[in-house]
């Protein structure tokens, strides 16, 4: 673990050094204008000190739950990874924010294999034995337009808690379109005329 976390930050100082050279070469240009206050501190807040995951522990779980959202909103891939080494934090609050924050990632743009893991993290959860972070799980599921959540908010209609119901058939509902696997279709019959 410390071995990935290590690359990590190697990866994003290499990031913030090549930033800085394009910046330096880049010519002078007026500065971006936001159409609020709060999404130029987001901005800041992100390219300025991001958490290293090691620094998670450390943090009061209500102020790694509002970055963890803001890693959300934000909708960047490079936080997928320090995202999902989160997921098995002792805390019901972070593993929630968790799962809210891989949802709007996913669900914003990714790719494929990102995408793939994100699920796959996200069903785990739908059995987490805390029944918001199972709910948030779902909620974040309900927002990937890919088939393949289609089985872990079906199996989260059958859960104990009635709030991760009604989220999971919200869910499905929003999902219910997406095409389903050629193995999962039901077979065409004929009409007689």
């Amino acid at each position: 673990m410390q071995e990935t976390i290590n690359s990590l930050e190697a990866k994003y100082q290499s990031q913030l050094q090549q930033r800085e050279r394009l910046l330096d070469w880049a010519p002078q240009t007026a500065p971006i204008q936001y159409d609020s206050p709060a999404a130029v501190a987001l901005e800041q807040e992100v390219v300025a000190s991001p958490i290293k995951a090691r620094d998670s522990a450390k943090k009061e779980p209500q102020e790694l739950g509002e970055k963890i959202l803001a890693w959300g909103e934000s909708g960047a891939n490079m936080y997928i990874s320090p995202l999902l080494e989160l997921v098995y934090n002792s805390d019901s609050y972070i593993r929630q924010n968790v799962a809210l924050a891989l949802g709007k990632i996913t669900a914003s743009k990714t790719n494929r294999f990102d995408c793939d893991r994100v699920i796959s993290v996200l069903g785990k959860l739908t059995k987490d034995p805390a029944a918001s972070v199972r709910q948030s799980a779902v909620e974040a599921l309900g927002k990937i337009k890919s088939e393949r959540v289609i089985p872990f908010i079906q199996n989260a209609l059958r859960d104990s808690d009635g709030n991760v119901v009604k989220s999971a058939s919200a869910a499905l509902n929003q999902v219910k379109f997406y095409r389903l696997s050629q193995g999962s279709k039901p077979a065409k019959t004929q009409r007689k005329r």
